[in-house]
């Protein structure tokens, strides 16, 4: 996996140069950025042209336009191109669903029984939760709906220093151990290589982060045997290593009560069972044992 990497540009050139940027406020820059963005005309702009016209430094105008991401007014459209989009800005007192996902809120979709899963998962363990979807169309990706984060965001602040925050809300299904959680269950069995069966099998995954120095646990989420969704923790690299038996147990309960029961095999679907007892939890072939509180030891 590949992230976008963009150069402080040093100062020189058509950037500003940090003096420049130090007496400007945040909202200057801000309003800078979107009359680049006109000035520019419609349509997709590469973030160095973005840059060079507000006279900011490309890291500077990268954190801008993942704040304005986040609130819906601008968009990725491919590597290192931007997108000012009017439409997303919704009228006073009619929340706009998108701009609402995208600042890190639960969108109605999730709201009651599953923000109360998600949330009860966060606070236990200290540790940031996402719920990811599928997105079938055109390149299998995985899509945060729902980012549930406790204060201060420190995965969110690394992943911004990083230049890979969109990278942790969004990717194919195959950059990484995220994805493959959900892929292992799109792909029929019979076409699926030892890797992906062994997760399948597994129901979890557990790799690197997009943000380095961070680990994710990621369970899929079934309705009647089909994947819907998935369950991710995130947690720093030395933490997880602390907690990791009990943490794949709380994520893989967290999933397995969102659903109504482990995916089935691609073209398998389990029968609905009402009541049915939950198959206990295994790491490594070993009973995993509860861990309720965890939030104390953040690492």
């Amino acid at each position: 996996m590949e992230a976008e990497f963009v150069p402080d540009g040093g100062g020189t050139g058509a950037h500003g140069s940090p003096a420049e940027e130090c007496s400007a406020t945040t909202y200057d820059r801000a309003f800078r950025l979107i009359s680049a963005f006109t000035a520019l005309g419609p349509g997709p702009q590469r973030l160095h042209d973005v840059a060079s016209r507000a006279e900011l430094l490309p890291s500077t105008t990268h954190r801008i336009l993942q704040a304005g991401i986040r609130a819906g007014v601008f968009r990725k459209a491919g590597r290192g191109r931007y997108l000012l989009e009017y439409s997303r800005v919704a009228p006073m007192g009619t929340p706009d669903p998108v701009a609402t996902i995208r600042s890190y809120r639960l969108g109605s979709s999730i709201e009651g029984r599953a923000e109360n899963i998600l949330g009860a998962l966060r606070r236990t363990t200290g540790q940031t939760v996402m719920l990811h979807v599928p997105i079938l169309v055109g390149v299998p990706s995985r899509y945060c709906l729902a980012y549930l984060a406790p204060d201060p965001d420190s995965l969110m602040n690394d992943a911004e220093r990083q230049v890979v925050s969109d990278v942790v809300l969004g990717a194919p299904l195959h950059a990484d151990s995220q994805g493959e959680a959900m892929l292992a269950h799109l792909v029929p069995r019979a076409a699926a290589d030892t890797r992906l069966r062994s997760i399948a099998d597994a129901r979890f995954t557990c790799g690197p982060s997009p943000v380095a120095g961070w680990v994710t646990v990621t369970s899929p989420v079934a309705c009647g045997g089909r994947l819907v969704a998935a369950v991710t923790l995130a947690a720093r690299r030395n933490w997880l290593a602390r907690h990791r038996r009990p943490t794949v147990a709380q994520v893989m309960r967290a999933a397995a009560a969102l659903g109504d029961g482990p995916p089935a095999a691609r073209g398998v679907p389990l029968p609905a069972r009402a009541g049915a007892t939950p198959v206990p939890v295994r790491d490594g072939g070993a009973p995993v044992r509860p861990w309720p509180a965890l939030a104390q030891d953040r690492g």
